[in-house]
């Protein structure tokens, strides 16, 4: 018998005006437990990009952790083109390398939403 570990991650539905912030908002996370009794951390995040900056770094930090390290997805939903490099994701947190895919010509920023949802065995 197979068990099923994995999580359909894109099932889940960030709220309807999670797709934008607040100007000075860095960032917006919900913690939620899902029907099916999985764990789930949601957000959006806004990455700041200075004059002639490309690369930035980001950190979540999921609090409390989960039991064991989370299924991720994220996606860009507004700002310039860029790519989304999943450096390492643990229990406590997750951490991420954002690319611009042109440098900077002036001061940008996008925005990212993210969902973590546990893994049960």
């Amino acid at each position: 018998m197979v068990r099923r570990r994995d999580v359909e991650v894109s099932r889940l539905v960030l709220p309807a005006d999670a797709e934008s912030l607040p100007t000075g908002v860095s960032q917006h996370l919900v913690r939620r437990r899902l029907p099916d009794g999985h764990d789930a951390y949601q957000g959006i995040l806004r990455v700041e990009f200075a004059l002639g900056q490309r690369t930035e770094v980001v950190h979540v930090a999921f609090c409390p952790p989960f039991e064991a390290t989370p299924q991720w997805t994220a996606k860009v939903v507004s700002g310039p083109a860029l790519t989304i490099k999943q450096v390492q994701v643990f229990p406590y947190g997750a951490r991420l390398e954002v690319r611009l895919h042109h440098l900077a010509a002036a001061a940008v920023d996008s925005l990212i939403s993210f969902s973590a949802v546990e893994s049960r065995t």
